[in-house]
Parts: C-alpha cells; structure tokens; sequence
C-alpha cells in the first residue's frame, strides 16, 4: 500500500468513526416513584445511556434469569451497583437487565435492547400481533404469525406505568399460545426480535 493510499485508508476510517459519534444518541432513564421511566429502551451500538439512579434506588445490572426471579445479585462483568446517576456506553447487540435493588420485588426493574447500527428499531413487527385483544384473566392468548415464516423473538407486556409484567420467549411460524395471569386492567404489549422491537398496543386483561 502506497503513503497515498495509506492517508486516504486513514481519512476513510477517521471519517466512519467522526459519522458514528456525530449520530450517536444519549438516552436518560429517569425513576419515576418506583418505576424506571422509560422501563423499556431500545438503543443501538454506540449510544450511551444514563440511568439517574439516587442512594433510595440503588440500581444493579443483573442476568435475564436474575431479572425473571426478581433477584438483585450483580452480573459478573456488568456495570455494577449505582446510587447516583451514571452512563454507559452501549458496545455490542444484546439485552442489559437491571434493577433496584432495593424495590425488585415489587417490580422495579427495567431492560435495555441494543440493536446494530443503523437498525431502525423502531419499525413495527408486521405480520405479528397478539388475539383477542381482551382476554379472560387466566385464559390463552395468541401470538399469530402471517408472514409465512418463522419468527423468534420475546414478547413483553407493561401496566400502564410502564413496568415490565410478563415477559415470554416466542418461536412461531403460524400461531403460539401463552396463558396470562395478571390483574383486570389495561396493558400495553412489545414484540422484540434481534432486528426491531414493535410499538406498544393496547391489551385488556378482564376477570
């Protein structure tokens, strides 16, 4: 490789680098009473996210099975434990869970799905939706596939203050089944696979 090519390789890279910074977002996640505010994230590679996390609301990065248990030990290699407001930068594609170490229990906990550069992660999932619309506490609801192929992903369903409630897995070509029990109300459900997560819409849950 000649110098001229060199230089040119080097402005090339310097110029990628400068674009993904200059296009990078910074997200705030805010507490809420004792909810994280927004409980749901989706960023992409090189965001960076600031949790405002206080000393009443320690705030800990935990696994998915950690976060399903509504448990608050630290995940080996995460971000660790905060009590004041702290950002990260998001370095590759995956899901951060995290808690409140001190109101887990009661629901307080939030995700992070980061996507590649460049994803829009915020185009709806066509062809994926959940029926009926209103379901019988306790009874099936249906996850229903029309794009003719299959489709992997985690379905999540939040109240209104937009707490996560129920979180699943899915792997369906046509129609899945799951059975929800939650309390008579209205929720909100998001469908995420590794390419988008969908916006939210409007479930009731009646007893």
């Amino acid at each position: 490789m000649t110098i001229a090519m060199k230089k040119i390789y080097s402005l090339f890279l310097l110029f990628c680098i400068t674009g993904m910074i200059a296009h990078a977002t910074n997200h705030v996640i805010n507490i809420v009473g004792s909810t994280y505010d927004p409980a749901a994230l989706v960023a992409i590679v090189g965001d960076q996210v600031t949790i405002n996390a206080d000393p009443s609301h320690p705030t800990v990065e935990v696994s998915q099975t950690t976060w399903n248990a509504n448990g608050s030990t630290a995940l080996p290699g995460g971000f660790g434990s905060h009590s004041s407001s702290f950002t990260i930068t998001l370095t590759s594609v995956g899901d951060i869970y995290y808690v409140c170490s001190n109101h887990v229990s009661s629901g307080m906990k939030g995700i992070i799905s980061v996507t590649p550069t460049g994803i829009n992660d915020q185009l709806p999932l066509a062809g994926l939706f959940l029926t009926p619309s209103i379901i019988k506490n306790g009874s099936d609801v249906s996850l229903v596939n029309s794009t003719g192929s299959k489709q992997e992903g985690t379905l999540y369903i939040y109240n209104l203050l937009g707490s996560i409630v129920y979180n699943t897995t899915f792997s369906t070509t046509e129609k899945q089944s799951f059975s929800i029990e939650l309390p008579a109300g209205t929720y909100y459900y998001k469908l995420k696979n590794n390419m988008a997560i969908s916006k939210g819409k409007r479930i009731m849950i009646v007893d």
